[in-house]
């Protein structure tokens, strides 16, 4: 399974980037970073898989047959959070890719 999702991330690293699909990358450093979020740094492309940065508190949530339908106010993310990531990875030009695998009510965000 990792073996396809490696491959299927290299592929979309090199069709998006101007490096051509002959040359591949001469390493790839993986930083786990949490739970399912993965940074790949391809040398000149960064991929963040799952940046899940910042949740949306429970208590915030109501309505539906689950109780998850709406939240009560207005929610923007945590833009300190987002910042904190984005500077341990070296800046914001250090992601070139952001794959989403999966979302839940609170964290597709």
């Amino acid at each position: 399974m990792l073996r396809l999702i490696l491959t299927a991330i290299v592929a979309a690293v090199t069709a998006s980037s101007s490096v051509p699909a002959a040359t591949p990358p001469s390493s790839v450093d993986i930083t786990w970073m949490s739970i399912s979020n993965v940074y790949y740094d391809f040398g000149t492309t960064g991929v963040l898989t799952d940046g899940y940065i910042s949740r949306i508190p429970e208590r915030e949530f109501f309505g539906g047959p689950s109780g998850l339908a709406r939240t009560r106010t207005p929610q923007v993310s945590d833009s300190r959070a987002v910042a904190r990531v984005l500077s341990a990875l070296g800046g914001a030009a250090k992601v070139n890719l952001l794959l989403t695998g999966h979302s839940h009510f609170d964290h597709a965000f």
